[in-house]
């Protein structure tokens, strides 16, 4: 399959269109990771260099790397790189200030008092914002029930 054909069947599958893919195209797609994004960030040309990013080995999911390189449909508001530079910087701050909360109180229990609890919630935030980095998509469980979950089983020690 060539890459504009590539290009427009992942377009379509970013939009949310229905497509019928044939299990040798379905086979050669799965390894890049499109799923419905939608307005503002899908443009074919996000969609071509991310296919090229993918072919040169890159892992992240089409929104991930979207938001990490600023790319969005600059022809609206919310697709621009200021817009999008904006929406992460909040995001990660929401993302540190959660994590310095919960993770900051799951690794003072974890390590059993013996670091200060400023120490604790500094290292929470920063854990924090590093497993929401690497994958946006699950950060419900990274920020909220994997710290419950390890708390739950220390606590029952």
């Amino acid at each position: 399959m060539d890459k504009t054909t590539k290009v427009n069947k992942l377009y379509k599958i970013a939009m949310g269109e229905s497509v019928q893919l044939s299990p040798t195209e379905r086979n050669e797609l799965s390894k890049y990771k499109v799923s419905k994004v939608g307005k503002p960030l899908t443009t074919k040309g996000n969609i071509s260099q991310y296919v090229t990013a993918v072919d040169r080995g890159c892992h992240k999911a089409f929104y991930d790397w979207c938001l990490d390189n600023h790319k969005g449909d600059r022809r609206t508001k919310d697709g621009s790189a200021d817009a999008i530079s904006k929406f992460n910087k909040g995001q990660y701050t929401s993302v540190a200030l959660f994590g310095w909360l919960i993770w900051g109180m799951a690794l003072y229990w974890i390590f059993d008092r013996s670091i200060s609890a400023g120490g604790c919630a500094v290292a929470g935030a920063i854990l924090t914002v590093i497993l929401y980095k690497i994958k946006r998509e699950i950060s419900g469980f990274t920020c909220v029930l994997l710290p419950v979950i390890i708390l739950a089983i220390i606590g029952s020690r």
